[in-house]
């Protein structure tokens, strides 16, 4: 499994990161940071530290795939919500 990271902006404790997957593995994005010695925030299952609502602070902006029926290539987009 493959994933590239790319830091978008560092805070004093947190950083925002952009994580692009190349493969598609069940939980990798969590597992490639947490490995790192990164783990997500919330993500308590992979060393991260407990988030308000027991929330896991990951989200995902843009996904891109082929539909599976009609083939056609579809694009989703979703901003992060005020609390991010």
């Amino acid at each position: 499994a493959r994933t590239e990271v790319r830091v978008l902006q560092r805070f004093a404790v947190h950083a925002l990161v952009e994580l692009v997957p190349h493969t598609g593995r069940t939980h990798q994005l969590r597992v490639h940071l947490a490995h790192a010695g990164h783990p997500i925030e919330g993500d308590v299952l992979y060393g991260g530290h407990f988030w308000k609502d027991n929330q896991i602070k990951l989200h995902a902006c843009r996904l891109s795939f082929k539909h599976p029926k009609t083939g056609e290539q579809v694009e989703l987009e979703a901003l992060p919500g005020e609390d991010w």
